[in-house]
């Protein structure tokens, strides 16, 4: 079935990597340490870990030398928010950097397949997996074709929680709001989740598609929401609700932009950094995405009001928009406003694509998300720390997300300084993951 809905995609040719990687030392270098460039130009690695930082460190006899003069070396990239439909998409995902995949939904047999198969071979990202979401009957989730966990009410939480883990959850993702014509979980189950996912000590993560989504998701609990919420400005104490609840946002502009902003990631596919590492097809596929216009908002919007008997969150979510004209609903500006309200508050923001296959290939879109989050004002630092130290230390991921001795040689070596020009991240010249070097040719193939 998968081969059949899916477009083709990039088939990456085998990464030749060897269990017992050559010693590494990496000399005249910038170094970006997943916080901040520090003061040290020398990274030797041996055995897969960082094994020393600092200032022109000594070269073993049987270390291979480079010199990176010019360049810049970052940890390598997380993204916070993916879906592993093929495995193919943990190879390209590597391919452009992004070392580690935090999958937000996907087949549970599959995910404990090829966690077996990632951890004696360095040819896929690593990741982690929130499995099969929780979403009521027939709800958003369960219109993939995926066999997923429904509940219909909160007296199933538990149960439900501990099904999810018993098959492999890392954390737990819950289908919350979303338009017709889904059903629509209760506040009451919401917060069941949450409770039984916390009882188990896993993360809580909701899908959230609106402010007041959000809201509910942070007063039930959650420990982040999946997605900025678009269907209005954010309030002025947004940021504010968010860190006096402790939560975090995955960001996903990039897909957002593709539907209501400037589609950056459609005109810069044909690019060469990216082009090179992209198949043809799914180049065609992504540049000819639609686009949600004002006409196509107002025909949405239509509907909603439409409704004759709209469910309570729905009804809430139409006063919202009455007295927006669809000509001047910016759902994108309003992504940004809600990421500058939660930056500002000290909320934790973690970089995330939404990236599944085909038309949105994982990797390649990782480094969009950077470029649009500094478009929306944060610093190129902020926007790389968020894509590695930041989830890293959410996610509990503690050997990675930063280079200092004794953490995973998960290595992206870069042309330039992207702490100034954040385009720079693209321009890869080398990729490690746990200190095998990843051979980044490709060639296009139909699945």
């Amino acid at each position: 079935m998968l081969r059949r809905i899916i477009p083709m995609m990039v088939a990456l040719c085998a990464l030749a990597v060897s269990a017992h990687a050559q010693p590494v030392v990496i000399r005249n270098v910038r170094i970006f340490d997943g916080e901040k460039i520090i003061d040290a130009n020398s990274v030797a690695v041996a055995d897969g870990k960082i094994v020393t930082v600092g200032k022109d460190v000594a070269s073993p006899p049987d270390a291979q030398v480079i010199d990176g003069r010019g360049d810049t070396l970052l940890p390598g990239l997380i993204d916070s928010h993916v879906h592993i439909w093929t495995r193919d998409g943990l190879r390209q995902a590597l391919v452009f950097g992004v070392t580690t995949e935090l999958d937000m939904f996907m087949r549970w047999q599959q995910a404990q397949q090829w966690k077996d198969e990632e951890r004696s071979s360095t040819d896929i990202a690593d990741f982690r997996t929130a499995g099969t979401c929780i979403t009521t009957p027939k709800g958003h989730g369960s219109d993939y074709g995926v066999s997923g966990t429904e509940i219909s009410g909160p007296e199933q939480a538990q149960a439900v929680v501990d099904d999810r883990i018993a098959h492999g959850s890392d954390y737990i993702k819950i289908m919350y709001d979303y338009s017709p014509p889904f059903p629509l979980m209760s506040r009451e189950t919401l917060a069941a989740v949450v409770k039984a996912a916390h009882a188990r000590h896993k993360l809580a993560i909701v899908h959230i598609s609106s402010y007041l989504g959000t809201r509910d998701a942070i007063e039930a609990g959650a420990d982040g929401i999946a997605h900025l919420p678009e269907d209005r400005p954010p309030d002025a104490n947004f940021g504010r609700m968010l860190a006096e609840h402790h939560a975090f946002v995955i960001t996903t502009m990039a897909i957002d932009d593709l539907v209501f902003g400037q589609r950056r990631f459609a005109t810069e596919v044909s690019e060469p950094l990216f082009a090179t590492m992209l198949a043809p097809a799914q180049v065609a596929a992504i540049e000819h995405l639609g686009h949600i216009d004002d006409a196509m908002r107002a025909r949405l919007f239509a509907i909603e009001t439409a409704q004759k008997d709209p469910p309570r969150f729905q009804y809430r979510r139409i006063e919202d928009i009455r007295a927006i004209a669809p000509a001047s609903y910016h759902a994108y500006a309003n992504l940004e406003s809600a990421l500058r309200l939660a930056r500002d508050a000290g909320v934790p923001v973690l970089a995330g694509t939404d990236a599944s296959s085909g038309a949105f290939p994982p990797g390649a879109m990782m480094h969009t998300e950077l470029e649009l989050m500094v478009k929306a004002g944060l610093s190129p630092s902020e926007a790389l720390a968020d894509a590695t130290s930041v989830p890293a230390k959410i996610f509990g991921l503690d050997d990675r997300g930063r280079i200092a001795p004794g953490m995973r040689a998960d290595l992206l070596l870069v042309r330039g300084d992207p702490t100034k020009d954040i385009y720079s991240t693209r321009d890869i010249v080398a990729i490690w993951k746990r200190g095998a070097r990843i051979d980044r040719e490709v060639s296009e193939r139909p699945l």
